[in-house]
Order: C-alpha cells, then sequence, then structure tokens
C-alpha cells in the first residue's frame, strides 16, 4: 500500500531522524529513488490498497517502504486517520510570529 506524502508533520525524535537519514541517502542513489524500469502510471485493479498496482510514486514509494518496514507494516504507527478529508490547511498571514517561534532547540 503506497500513501500519498502531500503532508508530512514530522516530530525531531531518534527514530525520525534515523528513517529520514535512510530516506536522504536512497535519494543520493539513482537505483535508490529510481530504479531501473519505474514507471509513474499505475493500473490499479478492484482492491487498490492491497494490490500491486504496477507503478512507482518515487520520493513516495522510498518513505511508504522506510516507515512500513521500521514499523512492521502496521500503518497506525505513521498514518494520521484525521477523517474522510484528511488534513485542511488555511493559509494566512500570522502577524505575531517571529523567527524564534520555528527554532527546533527549543
Amino acid at each position: 500500500m503506497n500513501h500519498d506524502a502531500n503532508l508530512a508533520f514530522v516530530v525531531r525524535t531518534t527514530d525520525a531522524v534515523e528513517i529520514l537519514k535512510w530516506y536522504v541517502l536512497c535519494a543520493l542513489e539513482k537505483e535508490c529513488m529510481a530504479p531501473a524500469g519505474a514507471q509513474l502510471i499505475c493500473k490499479f485493479r478492484e482492491d487498490r490498497y492491497t494490490a500491486y498496482a504496477g507503478c512507482h510514486r518515487y520520493d513516495q514509494s522510498a518513505i511508504n517502504l522506510l516507515l512500513a518496514n521500521a514499523y512492521h507494516y502496521n500503518i497506525s504507527n505513521y498514518i494520521s486517520r484525521l477523517g474522510k478529508e484528511g488534513v485542511k490547511i488555511n493559509r494566512f498571514a500570522a502577524d505575531h510570529l517571529t523567527e524564534s517561534d520555528f527554532d527546533c532547540t527549543k
């Protein structure tokens, strides 16, 4: 099963750093991120969530495999269940935020 990666919220933990390390290393190797014969077009069958669709989503495929292997294919450990619509992002200016609000060393 391949989950799309249109939003990723990653908390800086030892596990997250380890997974992201391998993700970056994969991105540096063409055969890892874009293996020979990989194609973007998917051919979904009746059960699109458990049957392989013959496609490769490059960065999405890599992160899905890393997460699945790290968490023994238990998606509840790495996929959010936020309802049918998932996450909704409202973009607006926030005048009260400063650069220090985004500092990861707190």
